[in-house]
């Protein structure tokens, strides 16, 4: 991995261009981001390639050429392959964000997919073997150039520093941002004296034996109380997710890679959200962290949540998927009448306060008449 100097303007232009990206991110399901963000690797790695090839021999070759014109249809007709192989990767990237990416761009998303995906850990390997390949075959081309997809396996094996490997780098990433948001789930009932939920103890000392240490009960906590379980839940990141890069001197390399995954952003995003807006629900309406994190990552920005609010989101089968509680018939139901408003949504028989809170977070119900915050009456579900 390049440790790379920039200037105070450089990095300005990394600030406007990361604020961008996540302004973008944010108004995207995440699921929708993640097949492309997936994808992106791939064809970085093939301009990569086809950049150090072509350099090595000062030209495209045809059999390159050949190449191309299979993997990507119309590239070549278009393109001038003596402009030399920078250029020539450069138009092939923007060729694929207008093919493969269309859709990216055209709901306005392409600079965040862009911004991450260079960032993604496969195309950190594509580029380091990039760097490689180009530094060996200056010194002496080789006899034959290796095909695209031994050229990407070889990239796979780099090393972004002596005692881990990109593919063991990515698991310690994954395992650090789930405990991450794990934190910024429970940190709402740390913050009060109330109970914790017997479903929240449970997920706790699954995910994270011992960090409840004595105060494992369902009763109420003093501050100092909840102190300790916090302090003992960050001791316990630092043990499992932080002790081996700290003793194999990478903890800087795992936070700068955790710090740029995209899923970060979003959980980041949700987690000021939630600290907002929990405390107002109470422990009783708690969701599982597994819950917790599917919202995070449907959750879209404030600004897309306040469009809605005059026209709602399209509630669909998916949005339902996997709600507890919530029975067939009031799912169809629901997407049959489509309901805008929490009011309208509880006045459906079978669907609960959880349910359209939970839809409300998704940006697919508004609340004119303020529920979240009061009870219900029965004047409110009275139908006029």
């Amino acid at each position: 991995m390049s440790d790379t100097k920039f200037s105070n303007s450089e990095l300005k232009v990394q600030a406007i261009a990361r604020r961008r990206a996540n302004a973008q991110l944010m108004r995207v399901p995440w699921s929708r981001f993640r097949k492309a963000y997936d994808k992106y690797p791939r064809w970085q790695a093939l301009a990569l390639w086809i950049q150090a090839v072509s350099a090595a021999q000062d030209s495209v070759p045809s059999w390159l050429i050949d190449d191309l014109r299979k993997r990507c249809p119309g590239f070549i007709e278009h393109e001038a392959t003596s402009h030399g192989p920078k250029v020539t990767a450069l138009n092939l990237l923007e060729w694929v964000h207008n093919h493969e990416f269309a859709s990216a761009k055209r709901q306005g998303w392409l600079d965040a997919l862009a911004f991450y995906g260079v960032r993604h850990l496969r195309s950190e390997c594509a580029l380091a073997y990039w760097e490689h390949c180009e530094n060996q075959w200056a010194k002496r081309r080789p006899d034959r150039f290796p095909t695209f997809e031994a050229w990407r396996r070889q990239a796979q094996n780099m090393r972004p520093c002596d005692k881990i490997g990109y593919r063991d780098l990515g698991k310690a990433v994954e395992k650090y941002l789930d405990w991450e948001a794990l934190a910024l789930w429970l940190r709402p009932l740390l913050a009060s004296d109330v109970k914790l939920p017997r479903r929240v103890i449970s997920e706790l000392e699954r995910k994270c034996p011992g960090a409840l240490g004595a105060q494992n009960s369902g009763s109420r906590r003093t501050d100092i109380e909840n102190a300790k379980i916090w302090k003992n839940l960050v001791k316990w990141g630092r043990v499992h997710c932080q002790l081996q890069a700290g003793k194999e001197g990478w903890p800087d390399l795992l936070l700068q890679q955790a710090r740029s995954h995209p899923l970060r952003v979003r959980v980041m995003s949700y987690g000021k959200h939630w600290a907002r807006e929990q405390p107002r629900t109470g422990a009783r309406s708690y969701p599982s962290f597994r819950e917790w994190l599917q919202i995070a990552q449907r959750r879209l920005s404030q600004k897309r949540i306040r469009i809605a609010t005059n026209r709602p989101g399209t509630i669909t089968l998916d949005d339902l998927r996997g709600e507890l509680g919530l029975s067939r018939a009031a799912s169809q139901c629901l997407v049959e009448l489509q309901p805008t408003t929490i009011l309208q949504a509880l006045r459906i028989c079978g669907v609960g306060r959880k349910t359209a809170t939970r839809l409300f977070a998704l940006g697919l119900l508004t609340d004119p008449e303020g529920l979240r915050s009061r009870g219900l009456t029965l004047a409110d579900l009275r139908v006029k």
